[in-house]
């Protein structure tokens, strides 16, 4: 697998702040790991997402836990947020509303 580029929108580091525990991170990160070496490892279930969030993927960090992302040219993955699936879909699937801005924010600077 080639070299990829994995980085973290500061919604989603306030996100796994907010809403994950010290097991959850210890699993995210295991995830993460994988992820980096394999995105599509079977054991990540990496999917498309629908409706307001058809530009991103998640990966399952366990059956109910989710690691939200866009990936962009050159390999390039941003993780944009994280949480209970229903928590963090539900919302904008059932309104059918856009996602917010903050998510579909990317500058190439703000990251270099």
């Amino acid at each position: 697998m080639g070299h990829m580029n994995h980085k973290y929108h500061p919604h989603f580091s306030h996100r796994l702040r907010e809403r994950a525990n010290g097991t959850m991170r210890r699993l995210l990160k295991q995830k993460l790991k994988l992820f980096a070496k394999d995105p599509y490892n079977k054991q990540l279930d990496n999917h498309a997402l629908d409706h307001a969030w058809k530009e991103f993927r998640s990966i399952d960090i366990t059956p109910n836990w989710i690691a939200v992302y866009r990936e962009y040219p050159g390999k390039e993955y941003v993780f944009i947020t994280c949480g209970d699936k229903t928590r963090v879909l539900k919302p904008w699937r059932v309104l059918d509303k856009p996602v917010p801005d903050w998510i579909t924010l990317y500058h190439k600077e703000y990251w270099s």
